[in-house]
């Protein structure tokens, strides 16, 4: 992550703790979806190990997303089940950004070298 997203997430961050809403004014959502993948996909992160497959899928890959919301903003966090949240994954949800009315979101891939 870049030094200025990183700054902007952590004011998004900070504007949500410093601030002291009542109860009633913070609110939260999330959700959960499964992702694409088939149990033949490479597996990441074995650089040595070319070729390496998933012969099953015991875990499912998924996303969840959490998104906070106070008045005046709105921010998100998508977690991905991924080694590397590359372009193809990034930009669809990205693309997102804008509709859903988010002022930050923040991607984060989990770090697994067992999985897609």
């Amino acid at each position: 992550m870049s030094r200025a997203a990183s700054a902007g997430w952590l004011a998004a961050c900070l504007a949500l703790a410093t601030a002291t809403p009542a109860a009633a004014e913070l609110r939260a959502g999330l959700g959960m979806a499964p992702l694409p993948i088939s149990s033949d996909t490479p597996l990441a992160g074995y650089a040595t190990l070319r070729g390496r497959r998933a012969r099953t899928l015991l875990d499912p890959p998924g996303a969840r997303a959490l998104v906070l919301e106070r008045p005046g903003l709105r921010v998100g966090i998508v977690a991905l089940d991924v080694l590397i949240a590359a372009p193809a994954l990034r930009e669809p949800i990205a693309r997102e950004q804008a509709r859903l009315g988010l002022d930050a979101l923040w991607l984060v891939a989990t770090h697994t070298h067992s999985g897609p």
